[in-house]
């Protein structure tokens, strides 16, 4: 559904409701006189005079905090995002174009672009976002601003590439074009290309396309350079081989890389489903299933074998039990994590601290075990 250009209420009705809040005309937005409010003189007439007055300047007081508060709120450009919005539309190779506008005391201020350039030539790209530089200038510099790109077909898959402030036409739209060849050529549900400058991120969802054809299709783009790192979510029902549910990888990665990840999963003696990876056979987070817990220390200390970790290899080793009996949200479970080789422990988390409220006991055991024996803490 597409959202509309708004403008949600701005400091100006915000100093009217504070009028009519405190009974004053002036504010320091707002030159007008102020009403005047005078008490009967003797007896109870006074005391509830006082008592008025001092009611009134509470209120006045109190209209006079939100009156700053409100005068404080970015300068309204919502004629500006309309004209923006009119301008990006009209382009040649926009589909369709919204501008999310928004300037209020409560949420702050706001500018959001999206724009579906579903067959848009990179020149045409590269006119669009100029055309987007040109327009704002420096308009919102007081707004938190992102800028939202849809460069495949949206009845497919919903990929996009989304920026910041700051935008370079050439490298938006060789990211864009990168980022619609993806879509061509993997199965997944969605995908989020960050395009910060110095590293890109690319996160896709509901992905069911093996770890090796998604890097493939990244590298025929050529972006797969030392910027870039790559998440990648299963979908729910993943096919078999598409097991693990998580992988994060930190280009550039190769296919020997890959071969060798892929080498180390099958003589694990565990199943893993969730893995960072990196350049040079490097696997520096695992998270396994254990079949027992009586086996688990053995299955652990294969893992850790397996991989070479240690001080040269750290491996952040996290696990849990892989058929869990049912159990509400309270019951403690099967799980621990250790830092093979390093030290690097959410010290100040509820299950660093109290790990005894969240963990089974054998669980507990076992993670100090490992410590003792794998990480470099003191």
């Amino acid at each position: 559904m597409r959202v509309p250009v708004v403008a949600t209420p701005t400091s100006r009705s915000r100093r009217a409701q504070s009028k009519e809040m405190s009974g004053a005309g002036k504010t320091p937005c707002n030159d007008g006189n102020s009403d005047q409010t005078t008490g009967q003189h003797g007896g109870s007439s006074v005391r509830r005079g006082a008592l008025a007055t001092a009611l009134v300047t509470v209120a006045a007081l109190a209209s006079l905090v939100m009156a700053v508060g409100a005068c404080s709120s970015a300068p309204d450009r919502g004629a500006d995002a309309q004209r923006l919005k009119a301008t990006i539309a009209a382009m040649p190779g926009v589909r369709d174009a919204d501008v999310t506008y928004e300037n209020s005391f409560e949420r702050g201020a706001n500018l959001d672009i999206t724009v579906w350039m579903p067959s848009a030539t990179r020149q045409q790209i590269v006119d669009v976002v100029t055309r987007i530089n040109t327009v704002r200038g420096d308009l919102f510099d007081r707004y938190d601003q992102t800028v939202q790109f849809q460069p495949n077909d949206l009845d497919a898959k919903w990929f996009q590439l989304k920026c910041g402030t700051d935008l370079d036409a050439a490298s938006i739209a060789d990211q864009a074009l990168a980022l619609r060849v993806l879509a061509a050529h993997i199965k997944a549900g969605s995908a989020d290309w960050s395009c910060r400058p110095n590293h890109r991120s690319l996160t896709i969802r509901d992905n069911d396309t093996p770890i090796g054809a998604v890097l493939d299709a990244l590298r025929s783009t050529g972006m797969d350079d030392a910027s870039v790192s790559v998440e990648l979510q299963a979908a729910q029902t993943p096919s078999p081989q598409q097991s693990i549910s998580l992988v994060n990888v930190q280009f550039p990665y190769s296919a020997a890389d890959l071969d060798y990840f892929n080498a180390l999963v099958a003589r694990l003696g565990a199943v893993p489903w969730l893995a960072s990876i990196g350049p040079g056979q490097t696997v520096s987070a695992l998270s396994v299933r254990v079949h027992d817990p009586a086996t688990a220390h053995q299955q652990l200390t294969n893992v850790i074998a397996a991989v070479g970790a240690g001080p040269a290899r750290p491996l952040m080793l996290a696990w849990a039990l892989e058929n869990p009996p049912s159990s509400t949200g309270d019951t403690p479970r099967f799980f621990g994590q250790v830092d093979v080789g390093g030290c690097n422990y959410a010290s100040q988390g509820e299950g660093e601290l109290h790990p005894e409220k969240y963990f089974t006991a054998d669980a507990v055991a076992l993670q100090r075990q490992l410590r003792a024996q794998y990480d470099s803490c003191k």
